[in-house]
């Protein structure tokens, strides 16, 4: 890689915060690729639990062992994560995703669901 650039921006307001990122990134022979990702968080007014959505969208490159040239490609994504307060340094996190990639073979979509708990001491 020869080289990438970020971007990065913030805004805070009561319990919202506002995130965004751009990424640049210059492949060596290959070509460039970018991402945009805009996040948005609520805190909870009380207990110290969240949610939090996430928004991508970017190019990608793709190199096949069968074909001589790079071809892009790319993508875009959702998320979305509730982290619930249990009590006593526990919380439930609860999360979500679907991402929708168009690559020079296929496109495809992928889909998460995660739930997991978080202690601190």
């Amino acid at each position: 890689m020869r080289g990438h650039g970020m971007r990065r921006g913030a805004w805070y307001r009561d319990r919202l915060t506002v995130r965004y990122r751009y990424t640049h990134h210059d492949v060596s022979t290959l070509g460039n690729s970018h991402s945009h990702l805009l996040s948005f968080r609520v805190n909870d007014r009380q207990a110290g639990g969240h949610t939090q959505l996430w928004l991508g969208t970017g190019t990608s490159l793709h190199e096949y062992d069968w074909q001589p040239i790079v071809q892009p490609g790319d993508y875009r994504s959702i998320a979305l994560r509730r982290v619930q307060p249990l009590g006593r340094g526990v919380a439930l996190n609860l999360d979500v995703d679907q991402a929708w990639y168009h690559t020079p073979v296929a496109d495809y979509r992928g889909t998460g669901l995660r739930a997991g708990f978080t202690w601190r001491w």
